[in-house]
């Protein structure tokens, strides 16, 4: 992983998610836990990059977690404060490629932590130890960032109500010709950076195309399958069994 995204969360104090209220965790690990499937949630879970524990917290109480794995002491010191000394949640300071292919935990998940921060060559590493590792069943990765839909948002491509009867008309031809112009700049990025289904998109990590994990997982002979976020315009979970 690259050092200037241990460095970046060296710094932090939270994970960083959209809102850091209890509200919006409690129904992230709803549908986090909603996505899992039911053999596998009392199996014994690591959570890769667990971060400073504000998801762990609630998703423990609907899966079985085992481990929180994450580099950064900081993250691990803050998330032992928010877990307590009852959870019997193991919190882990090392890295991926060391500890995972000894691991024992039958299931892996991550919450847009290894699926965006490690690089192509890293991540296809990650996928054969998960391959080789006898003892994982699934690996599940939440809130993959798709660079498509995100690039649609940064143009201001959305869905949104307005009330065109309180406009102007000069306002609804501006607005017109403004949306078609966002449009065409979309499709010109689309149309160029289709081949392209891994990118890098700055502090976020990367960002993949959902194709590049259909791609990956076929080299390796493993299932999988996709879902769309439901609190991320731009992301997506996926599913990797064996």
């Amino acid at each position: 992983m690259d050092n200037k995204f241990k460095d970046f969360w060296n710094k932090q104090t939270t994970s960083r998610h959209r809102y850091n209220d209890d509200d919006f965790y409690a129904h992230k690990a709803k549908e986090h836990a909603s996505f899992i499937k039911d053999e596998h949630k009392q199996l014994g879970a690591i959570d890769l990059g667990c971060g400073s524990g504000e998801l762990l917290v609630y998703l423990s109480s609907l899966v079985k977690v085992n481990t929180g794995l994450d580099y950064s002491d900081n993250m691990l010191s803050l998330a032992a404060e928010k877990l307590g000394d009852d959870t019997g949640i193991a919190l882990i300071n090392e890295d991926i490629f060391t500890y995972l292919p000894e691991s024992s935990d039958a299931i892996w998940l991550t919450t847009g932590a290894i699926n965006q921060y490690l690089s192509r060559e890293e991540t296809g590493k990650m996928l054969d130890i998960f391959k080789e590792n006898t003892d994982v069943k699934a690996l599940y990765m939440f809130d993959c960032v798709d660079p498509l839909r995100l690039k649609a948002i940064s143009l201001g491509i959305k869905y949104e109500k307005i009330d065109v009867k309180e406009q102007s008309l000069s306002h609804k031809v501006l607005r017109f010709f403004f949306n078609i112009y966002r449009r065409l700049k979309f499709g010109f990025f689309a149309t160029f950076n289709l081949y392209r289904n891994f990118q890098h998109i700055g502090r976020m990590g990367y960002a993949q195309f959902p194709i590049f994990w259909v791609e990956e997982c076929k080299k390796r002979n493993l299932k999988i399958e996709i879902v769309s976020s439901k609190f991320y315009e731009y992301r997506y979970h996926v599913l990797i069994q064996k």
